[in-house]
Order: C-alpha cells, then structure tokens, then sequence
C-alpha cells in the first residue's frame, strides 16, 4: 500500500522521505530517502520529523484505542517538530 502512495508522490515531483522499521528490507522506489524508525517508539521518530511538509500515515485498520491515541500523539509531534500546519 505505501509503495503505491509513494509512487504517487515521487510522479508529481515531490521529495519523499519513508519510516520503516527495516529500512534494509524497504522496497521504494529509487530517490526515496528511507529512515529507520517505529511507530511504537516516539524517540525513534523525533530526528525525521524535521522540515516536512506533509505526513501520510499508514496503520492496521483494526488497532486497539491505545494505538490510535499512540498515533494521535505521534502526528502532533510531528506538527510541534515543524511549527507549521500538516
């Protein structure tokens, strides 16, 4: 699914920067800058979430309440890391 999304992006000329918890084993396109980070781990993300201008954010459809308020708290991070509306 974000390989699809990724694609997508990288065709109307944008920059694309990917969190993955194995960045080794990521296939992505050539050109994207891949990172290694977890979604479970917010000291992970910190270091990534600087001079960017969008966020699109993939999960399990079927995540507990706990890991949708985890998510909720990640995407205002990176809002607060950028000091601009994402």
């Amino acid at each position: 699914m974000g390989g699809h999304v990724v694609e997508q992006i990288l065709n109307k000329g944008m920059k694309v920067k990917a969190l993955s918890r194995n960045p080794e084993k990521a296939s992505l396109p050539a050109g994207v800058q891949v990172v290694a980070g977890d979604l479970d781990n917010p000291d992970t993300l910190q270091p990534h979430l600087g001079n960017i201008d969008s966020l699109f954010l993939i999960t399990q459809s079927d995540q507990s309440d706990a890991k949708f308020l985890k998510n909720q708290k990640n995407v205002q991070m990176a809002k607060e890391a950028n000091g601009k509306k994402l």
